[in-house]
């Protein structure tokens, strides 16, 4: 994951100046809350201006979404859809933090719920629209048919809520004269609780779906809902404890909620994604191709499986290009150039084993020759 990610980094321009603008803003946090702690509460201090400008991370990162989200297809597409979901959360977020911020210039206690809490909470419903859109662009409704993911499904959101309830309300005092501020209550762990558990099932069983190509982009979205789940709940342990302090810890939290977010929306732009998850990729004549494609590679490396044993899946796991799913033994090609990767793959068992492992290799892959595209196949498999 972390070689992807650094891959990730040396190609996407915006991602290098948003990971330098976070090292600015750390820096700035340090020596405006930490050294100068004692001056947070005067409107010109470093920290209270930290406090009211970190949100510009959600700002980039919604815009930027929302311009992958087109690259996608917008909501012509189920990618799209999810990507432009999420990032009207983020843009909701940063609304509920200006106004937040705003109204803290007032130097008057904030109320509980106010206009700030229309961004807070459209957040969350718009971040449960986009875990729900991306198991589907993932593919996951159809791994939810088998017994064990259809209680892995029912056992996940259960336990989230149950954490939820136990840590955020199970002590909770009912004041029906403000109907609004209970339905909040509840709505934030709840709500946060359901978009935590779509998202870690989509991870979870993504994994099994073309070789889990999409794992590694998911876990980015999972890992920001989850750290925006725990800044909600250390904001609502400190609101009800007396204890927060603006551009405190509790703001970082809520800082790099944002900003992996904003990450794990630019690495889903369709040039960081394999080309047979783009839109084109999805038309009928497109999924045979890379079929036959996978058929291939599937035959050699089972072929290479029989002479030398289980270490053949282990070496072609090594092949970039190369996903794998060793439970049903199927291998897929995830790059556009699948020649290259088919004479790679090949490449792979020749330094190890020899010549003869070509000959394996070409003989496994002789009787469906003729069913692949000419540019697929490279000529030392013919």
């Amino acid at each position: 994951m972390f070689n992807t990610f650094f891959v990730f980094i040396k190609k996407d321009r915006i991602t290098q100046y948003l990971l330098v603008l976070l090292v600015v803003f750390l820096i700035w946090w340090v020596f405006g809350y930490v050294v100068y702690k004692q001056e947070v509460t005067s409107v010109v201090s470093g920290a209270f201006l930290w406090g009211m400008t970190y949100q510009i991370f959600a700002f980039i990162g919604a815009i930027a979404g929302l311009f992958i989200s087109w690259k996608w297809g917008g909501v012509h597409s189920v990618m799209g859809r999810a990507i432009g979901l999420f990032s009207l959360g983020l843009l909701f977020q940063n609304f509920g933090q200006t106004i937040f911020s705003l109204d803290n210039l007032s130097g008057e206690e904030i109320p509980y719920p106010s206009i700030a809490d229309i961004g807070y909470f459209g957040s969350v419903l718009f971040y449960i629209l986009g875990a729900i859109g991306l198991a589907r662009a993932s593919g996951i409704a159809v791994t939810l048919r088998s017994f064990k993911n259809a209680i892995l499904a029912i056992f996940v959101p259960v336990a989230v809520l149950g954490f939820s309830y136990y840590f955020f309300l199970r002590a909770y005092e009912f004041d029906w004269s403000a109907p609004l501020r209970i339905f909040l209550d509840f709505g934030y762990p709840f709500g946060e609780a359901i978009y935590i558990s779509i998202a870690l099932l989509t991870y979870v069983l993504s994994r099994k779906i073309l070789g889990g190509i999409m794992k590694y982009k998911i876990s980015f979205i999972l890992t920001a809902l989850f750290i925006q789940y725990v800044a909600e709940y250390n904001f609502l342990y400190q609101a009800y404890n007396g204890t927060w302090d603006n551009s405190a810890y509790g703001d970082v939290l809520y800082l790099f909620a944002y900003v992996v977010m904003a990450l794990g929306l630019l690495q889903l732009h369709p040039k960081y994604v394999s080309p047979r998850l783009r839109p084109e990729a999805q038309t009928i004549d497109a999924t045979r191709i890379w079929q036959k494609r996978d058929e291939v590679a599937t035959l050699i490396v089972k072929s290479q499986a029989v002479v030398i044993g289980s270490i053949a899946w282990s070496e072609a796991q090594q092949v970039q290009g190369v996903a794998i799913n060793t439970e049903t033994e199927k291998v897929y090609l995830i790059e556009e150039n699948s020649k290259d990767t088919l004479e790679k793959l090949v490449a792979q068992y020749e330094r190890l084993f020899g010549p003869a492992s070509r000959e394996v290799c070409r003989d496994a892959v002789r009787k469906i020759s003729s069913q692949v595209m000419p540019e697929d196949l490279p000529q030392m498999l013919r």
